[in-house]
């Protein structure tokens, strides 16, 4: 984290590949340390997977859209708003999301035992999270 704002980073090293079809190397990248890495089949069956739920020209092109400035740490200590990060223990974006919460007021964290990036969405957990959220922060309309 920079003395200046709180970024979230974009990989650009990885755009090529999602926009070819191919994230082999994405996928070995983001294996988690003490995994083993997945097999060539398996990589083809997470390639076939992303690509069937996916647009692949839309993934590359977030890839390549710069860092979101979340905030000055200064700026983030003094939020109002709720704001929820549901993450998986062995995300690789992980230690953006503990940057934040080291600094950033009215944040709830949920990280997801044994989940990357792409396991955390698929968990249970996800969705009972962002509903328990949303019910705790919901505002009925007579209270506004």
């Amino acid at each position: 984290m920079n003395d200046e704002s709180v970024l979230i980073g974009r990989s650009s090293e990885f755009t090529d590949a999602f926009a070819r079809g191919n994230i082999g190397a994405i996928v070995r990248a983001l294996t988690p340390p003490g995994q083993l890495e997945p097999t060539q089949e398996q990589i083809d069956a997470m390639n076939q997977e992303i690509s069937s739920r996916n647009d692949k020209q839309a993934l590359a092109a977030l890839l390549r859209s710069p860092a979101v400035r979340v905030g000055s740490p200064e700026e983030l200590r003094s939020n109002t708003v709720p704001t929820l990060a549901v993450i998986g223990e062995n995300d690789y974006k992980k230690k953006d999301v503990d940057a934040m919460a080291a600094v950033m007021a009215n944040l709830e964290v949920v990280v997801i035992p044994g989940a990357d990036h792409g396991a955390a969405m698929r968990d249970p957990l996800f969705l009972e999270a962002l509903l328990e959220f949303l019910a705790k922060h919901r505002q009925v309309a007579s209270d506004r």
